[in-house]
């Protein structure tokens, strides 16, 4: 819920706002903290939660890897998401992954092409209900888990991409750069919007984590 205050506020009486946080803002313009002006009130607690749909048997998996290598290709970040998935669950599984990583070759959407299912992740939290919504990274809620189920939490990930699947952005050089001199935009992991793919400049010496998306076909 998010909606206008009936009275204006100073930053005096901010902590009657209970369970609501705030924020004031007025296009570009610098207002004066000692006046009073109306402020929006977003709501982060609910009585009662929500609860997830019922999964389907073929929805796909996301996850971040575990840790922050510094590969030098797309092959070796491909590599890596098949061995965190394949040191929790065995070789056998049939399962296949590939780092969600675009290149001026291929866009984040050509990597899932053909895969309209659910998209969870290793908890069966619903990330995206279908390919178009995987596509358009407005994601339901944050991946920020590894295959093993622990909580990664904040870290920047290594994308390529723009807002969204079908928009590429700086990639360290096709991945092949990992000079600080070379940068890109990873996005954060704890998002859930158009930021958990495309938020900061990073160097791309910098060790950083990629998601990772399964390819199985359906």
């Amino acid at each position: 819920m998010l909606f206008r205050s009936g009275t204006d506020a100073s930053s005096a009486n901010s902590g009657e706002l209970d369970d609501y946080r705030y924020f004031m803002r007025r296009g570009t313009q610098s207002l004066d903290c000692d006046n009073t002006y109306p402020i929006l009130c977003a709501q982060v607690e609910h009585a009662v939660s929500a609860p997830d749909p019922t999964i389907a048997a073929n929805a796909h998996l996301i996850f971040l890897t575990a840790s922050q290598p510094a590969e030098a290709t797309v092959a070796a970040w491909d590599t890596h998401c098949n061995d965190d998935f394949q040191a929790e669950f065995g070789n056998a599984t049939g399962r296949s992954f590939s780092a969600l990583l675009a290149t001026s070759a291929r866009t984040g959407a050509d990597i899932v092409s053909g895969l309209d299912q659910q998209w969870v992740n290793i908890n069966d939290h619903l990330i995206a209900r279908n390919f178009a919504e995987l596509v358009s990274g407005l994601w339901l809620r944050p991946v920020d888990y590894s295959v093993s189920g622990g909580d990664v939490g904040w870290r920047n990930t290594f994308t390529g991409l723009g807002d969204d699947l079908n928009t590429v952005s700086g990639n360290c050089a096709d991945w092949a750069s990992t000079s600080s001199g070379d940068s890109a935009r990873p996005g954060i992991s704890y998002r859930s919007g158009y930021a958990a793919l495309n938020n900061i400049n990073s160097n791309c010496g910098a060790a950083r984590q990629v998601y990772c998306v399964e390819t199985t076909a359906p």
